[in-house]
């Protein structure tokens, strides 16, 4: 009975795949902010859950080289918010993993005291 609840498990985890990430091996910015502004709740749940994860990861330290300070209290929105202004403001970053070019939106809206 485990095993069925593991195969039925890991089936409905692949099948929650979002759309646009399901044939890539490393998520880019380009592709993370199309679910950003996508209508499907899957996409955008995907996004907000994505920049809310880098944007925790940043409160413990760094990702790459960009770091982010006195960010805790942000929602998740706010975090979706500052990503898609940043990635209109800088286009190069679409050409970056996802990861990086939502720690470089974070480490400008939230820079750390020098």
């Amino acid at each position: 009975m485990r095993g069925i609840a593991a195969l039925l498990i890991t089936l409905f985890l692949g099948a929650a795949t979002p759309s646009s990430a399901a044939d890539v091996t490393r998520l880019t910015g380009a592709q993370l902010a199309e679910m950003c502004q996508s209508q499907s709740n899957l996409d955008y749940g995907y996004c907000a859950g994505y920049v809310t994860a880098v944007a925790d990861e940043l409160l413990a330290g760094s990702i790459g080289e960009y770091r982010a300070c006195n960010h805790a209290a942000v929602k998740s929105q706010q975090y979706v918010d500052i990503f898609r202004t940043y990635e209109a403001e800088y286009p190069e970053s679409r050409s970056m993993s996802a990861d990086l070019a939502v720690a470089a939106a974070f480490a400008r809206a939230f820079p750390c005291g020098q």
